[in-house]
Order: C-alpha cells, then sequence, then structure tokens
C-alpha cells in the first residue's frame, strides 16, 4: 500500500463530499452517522484505488521485472493467484462499503 495515495484519495473523496454540501446548499450539520456514512465511503474509495493498484500491477508483471524489481510480484514475495484474490476483496469490499451507504 502506498500511504500518500491513500491519503490522496481519501482526501479526494472528502473533497467530494464537501463539494456535494456546498453545491447542494445542504446545512453543514453533520450528526454521528453522517460523519460514519462520510468515513465509510472514504473507504470504499480507498479499497477500490487498491485494487486498480493490483490490477495494473498484474498486468505490467512483466515490465515490473525490468522497471520496479523490489515489488510483489517480480521479487516471488506473493503468488499472482494470492494476489489477484486480495485484489478481489478490495474491489468487492468497495462495492459492498458503497451500498450500505446508498444503492445509488
Amino acid at each position: 500500500v502506498r500511504f500518500p495515495q491513500v491519503i490522496y484519495h481519501g482526501g479526494l473523496a472528502l473533497l467530494g463530499v464537501i463539494s456535494a454540501f456546498f453545491f447542494a446548499h445542504l446545512p453543514f450539520d453533520l450528526s454521528f452517522f453522517d460523519i460514519l456514512a462520510i468515513l465509510t465511503l472514504i473507504a470504499s474509495v480507498v479499497s477500490a484505488w487498491i485494487a486498480s493498484v493490483i490490477v495494473n500491477d498484474l498486468s505490467d508483471q512483466k515490465i515490473d521485472v525490468l522497471t520496479n524489481p523490489h515489488r510483489p510480484l517480480p521479487t516471488s514475495a506473493i503468488d499472482p493467484q494470492a494476489y489477484r484474490a486480495i485484489g478481489i476483496s478490495f474491489f468487492l469490499t468497495s462495492i459492498i462499503l458503497a451500498g450500505i451507504i446508498s444503492f445509488k
């Protein structure tokens, strides 16, 4: 996990939430459950981003041997099938977390 990118994408999600309140002219009084919903949406966005990184890493295995030999797949630190399963888990987590908040 690349933590600066996780913070960046979580911040983008938070900026989107703040923009929605601003442009929809909604009152900005957040309850405990509103804050939990926002945190859940941020976790959903971060999970989707991690899943996309895993898909990218799986697709770029041949190139990563030359350009990024320290990554988990070129060093054989993780099995590609296990890595794929982790990516699917993060993707499903992002869908479930977003669905908990709203199916729209």
